[in-house]
């Protein structure tokens, strides 16, 4: 299944290593193999990702593997997410989310981000795009490893209807609705 986000600007996420776990629906963005360049006004990799089911955004949990290439940086990876609805953009940064350095090399991050405020119903098409926060002049600045993003998805809860009356209950409001109708009309004549 897949799943969608939050209208405006994402007040204080939380950003906290490690697995999240949950009985939410989860829809899975894959992103191995797929490389990364360009800048946010023409990135190298853009798709969209079709979330199917209806329900609220709880988390997004994120396994990254990524090889940046030389004159690259590990701090310049972007990886950025926007409903196509324009209810939700969050973007991640290699440098001051995920703490990679200043260089080329291997670099990973496990974790998950949270409290994203007014939840929004998340389904549709949701803009994935992969880019470099500085353009160094090469076609490719990393490639990712295995690597995922994970939509944790809490179902849309349906309204709580009102109790129905009872067959005893209903034939007494009926009873009641002929004896005011009958007095009223006793008290016309």
């Amino acid at each position: 299944m897949k799943k969608q986000f939050v209208k405006g600007v994402v007040p204080a996420l939380l950003l906290t290593a490690g697995a999240y776990s949950s009985g939410a629906n989860a829809g899975i963005i894959t992103l191995d193999g797929l490389n990364s360049g360009g800048t946010s006004a023409s990135p190298l990799t853009e798709f969209v990702y079709n979330e199917t089911e209806a329900g609220t955004l709880d988390s997004i949990t994120f396994d990254l593997n990524v090889e940046h290439f030389s004159p690259s940086w590990g701090s310049e990876t972007v990886i950025e997410l926007v409903h196509n609805d324009s209810l939700f953009n969050v973007s991640f940064s290699g440098g001051s989310d995920f703490g990679w350095s200043s260089s080329p090399g291997n670099f990973s991050f496990a974790g998950t981000l949270s409290g994203f405020g007014t939840p929004a119903n998340v389904i549709g098409g949701w803009t994935v795009r992969l880019y470099e926060s500085f353009d160094d002049g090469i076609a490719i600045d990393s490639t990712f490893g295995q690597s995922s993003l994970t939509l944790n998805i809490s179902p849309l809860s349906e309204p709580e209807s009102a109790d129905p009356v009872s067959a005893p209950g209903a034939f007494g409001l009926v009873l009641l609705g002929l004896a005011g109708l009958f007095r009223a009309r006793r008290k016309r004549n």
